[in-house]
């Protein structure tokens, strides 16, 4: 198992640098969801449950991201985050668990931003602290993900400053 989650984390590194550099919100989000089933699999190979289930409850985050024409609300951001959280503590496997945690929890809210360039900003925050968990939990790929990840939002930043 261990090596099934090491090969598709490394496989999610790859679809994690498309993602970065969508230049709609909705092709991100489609192309996020790719990305978040296949680092849910990886991180259930690993044991890593928190994180898997989190990346999990975040193909729902996605859907709902997705569908703003239905999901209308002003708070629907912050209630899906405050989902996000709860998912992360009731799944919690320590305290490294926090960062993941905390990591997802912020990329989910940033994720509503209409503007892209926003939500690539907010990566460079958040990326590092799921970094930090993927060296705890000994995840290559997510270590990979999460630099491509850190890489790629700034090279869309860059990118999209100049228009």
């Amino acid at each position: 198992m261990q090596i099934i989650g090491q090969i598709l984390g490394i496989i999610s590194f790859g679809i994690a640098f498309m993602v970065y550099q969508m230049k709609d919100t909705k092709s991100l989000l489609i192309t996020q969801t790719i990305l978040v089933i296949v680092v849910s699999i990886h991180y259930f190979c690993l044991g890593a449950y928190p994180a898997m289930a989190m990346n999990l409850f975040c193909i729902i985050r996605n859907f709902i991201y997705y569908r703003k024409d239905i999901f209308k609300w002003k708070y629907t951001p912050i209630i899906v985050s405050i989902f996000v959280m709860l998912v992360g503590i009731f799944t919690s496997s320590g305290v490294w668990s926090i960062l993941v945690i905390a990591g997802l929890t912020i990329n989910t809210y940033c994720l509503s931003f209409e503007n892209p360039q926003h939500f690539r900003m907010s990566i460079l925050i958040t990326s590092p602290l799921v970094l930090i968990y993927d060296v705890i939990v000994f995840s290559l790929g997510g270590v990979l993900m999460e630099g491509i990840s850190i890489t790629s939002a700034l090279i869309g930043i860059v990118r999209n400053a100049k228009k």
